[in-house]
């Protein structure tokens, strides 16, 4: 009965450890004709590609690329692919997590476009000034 309880612990203790999103509030904003739009404050997800191919079931993102993914106004969902790949850089920890977006070099943002090619920002230890 044990060995079962802690079989049970250990796949929880995985499944957690398999989960690679990283998820903070940002300040965003978008460029539309040469004019940034204000900022809007918001709960970003950040994932890697193969992490978002996975949970999409499908072959749609570049698995060597992170994305943000951002739920916008009236359930829109928006997926920024970012200019610099953040998630996983360390080979022992492929997943996204803090410590890819909060090192000690870090400019505090990063930027990106969408499907229509519009150019994204996403300010997580600034105010994108």
């Amino acid at each position: 009965m044990n060995s079962k309880l802690l079989l049970s612990f250990l796949m929880g203790l995985l499944s957690l450890a398999a989960q690679g999103k990283y998820v903070q509030t940002c300040n965003v904003k978008y460029k539309q004709r040469e004019v940034w739009s204000t900022l809007k404050e918001i709960q970003v997800t950040f994932m890697s590609g193969s992490e978002l191919n996975e949970e999409k079931t499908g072959f749609a993102y570049s698995t060597y690329d992170s994305y943000a993914i951002i739920s916008w106004s009236e359930g829109e969902v928006i997926t920024i692919k970012l200019s610099e790949n953040k998630c996983g850089i360390l080979i022992e920890s492929p997943d996204c997590s803090y410590s890819d977006f909060h090192s000690l070099y870090d400019n505090g943002y990063v930027t990106g476009s969408d499907k229509e090619e519009k150019e994204w920002k996403i300010c997580y230890n600034n105010d994108c000034n």
